[in-house]
């Protein structure tokens, strides 16, 4: 079992020191000699330039890199960049470790302001401005961190969603009886989502086509987009949009993708005009990259792909249930999620999207501190589907 977190504070933020080391990877791969050669016979040819998270990487360039078998990082120097792959040389190693890796993983990245001053030694106070106190340096070493952490989060999302996808959506109504109860019906159409990167920018665009257009996201947006304020957020295959429209009304989006296919959940609430939001819209995507269909999965006739219903949440978060409505709906193809219909604008809250697909079981909870778009984190629960109906979750959050 796995867990990933990315949390509204600091503390979070990608990289912490001690994730990071200084000793050769554990990978059984050393410098590979012929590899080296190889590539060098290739310096000749035309490549074009080496992009990563919308940067050209450069001979000299700091960066971190994932072991696979360890899945420590590695501090790094680029010491050659051939196309789109580059030579790292570990820091604090012999060169005999030298690796080529392939830029387009999501196992490298660019070291962010914090690790370049740890790897430079020491705090290398220059780099601001004399006149500024230590609050004021305290405060732009944060920005620069939260900066650095966006910048990661759209390389993430751009890692892992871009594309077209179509599939089926399922708008689900609700209507109240006359006892009270709350009832869903169904309504299922087709959907077409693509993203993409602009041309000439790191920006990225994503066309979303919904039969009712209020639920389809429109998103172009550079990586200031993905902050905590803003609500959108991205980990490893999963991701949560936040879209809020003139109305004042708000567009929340949670999603999970394995392999080509993915599952999205999408929950209009109104403006909130009365003091707490409202559920108006409902809908459930289940999609497949594009020459792909979502009947593909890994093992055909699991609980994703024979109907069957969600299981309900594998780890239900504990705590969010101050002054809100909150409703488990257990949709077709073992999907289930859990959200509230009705919330004060105040309260913080949870909305949980939980999937058996194939082999595999996810959770995403995006929390929020107020209902405003905003986000505190955004965490994903990765388990085996059997593992999950034997061992109960470590904790409750």
């Amino acid at each position: 079992m796995a867990a990933l977190c990315l949390l509204g504070s600091l503390a979070t933020a990608l990289l912490p020191s001690n994730s990071i080391g200084h000793r050769p990877p554990t990978s059984g791969t050393r410098l590979r000699s012929l590899q080296t050669i190889l590539m060098c016979d290739l310096a000749g040819s035309e490549q074009p330039p080496a992009l990563l998270s919308g940067r050209r990487v450069v001979e000299g360039d700091l960066l971190v890199h994932k072991d696979a078998e360890s899945q420590a990082w590695w501090r790094a120097v680029a010491r050659e960049v051939v196309g789109n792959r580059v030579l790292v040389h570990y820091a604090g190693c012999d060169p005999y470790w030298d690796a080529w890796v392939d830029i387009d993983e999501m196992t490298l990245m660019h070291m962010d302001s914090n690790e370049r001053a740890k790897e430079a030694g020491a705090f290398q106070s220059e780099e601001y401005e004399s006149s500024m106190d230590d609050e004021a340096v305290l405060k732009e070493m944060r920005k620069k961190r939260w900066e650095d952490n966006a910048r990661w989060q759209i390389n993430v999302f751009a890692r892992s969603q871009l594309g077209v996808f179509d599939g089926t959506s399922v708008e689900y109504v609700q209507t109240v009886r006359d006892d009270g109860s709350l009832r869903f019906s169904k309504e299922e159409s087709s959907s077409s989502c693509s993203a993409d990167v602009l041309d000439g920018s790191a920006s990225l665009f994503m066309v979303d086509k919904m039969r009712t257009p209020s639920l389809g996201i429109d998103l172009q947006a550079d990586y200031r987009a993905f902050t905590p304020e803003m609500g959108n957020m991205a980990v490893a295959n999963a991701y949560t949009l936040a879209q809020a429209d003139a109305d004042g009304s708000i567009l929340l989006e949670l999603a999970l993708k394995e392999g080509t296919r993915r599952v999205r959940c999408k929950l209009l609430y109104n403006s909130g005009d009365s003091g707490e939001r409202q559920l108006e819209r409902l809908a459930v995507v289940k999609e497949a990259a594009e020459g792909s269909t979502f009947a593909q999965g890994d093992d055909m006739g699991t609980v994703d792909l024979d109907g069957s219903p969600g299981r309900g949440l594998y780890n239900p978060p504990s705590g969010m249930h101050d002054g809100s409505v909150y409703t488990t709906l257990y949709c077709d193809g073992g999907v289930t999620l859990k959200f509230p219909r009705a919330i004060p604008l105040n309260v913080p809250g949870c909305i949980s999207l939980d999937w058996v697909a194939g082999k595999m079981r996810y959770q995403l909870d995006r929390k929020f501190s107020a209902m405003d778009g905003s986000l505190a984190s955004l965490e994903l629960t990765e388990i085996s589907k059997e593992d999950s109906m034997i061992y109960p979750p470590s904790s409750k959050s």
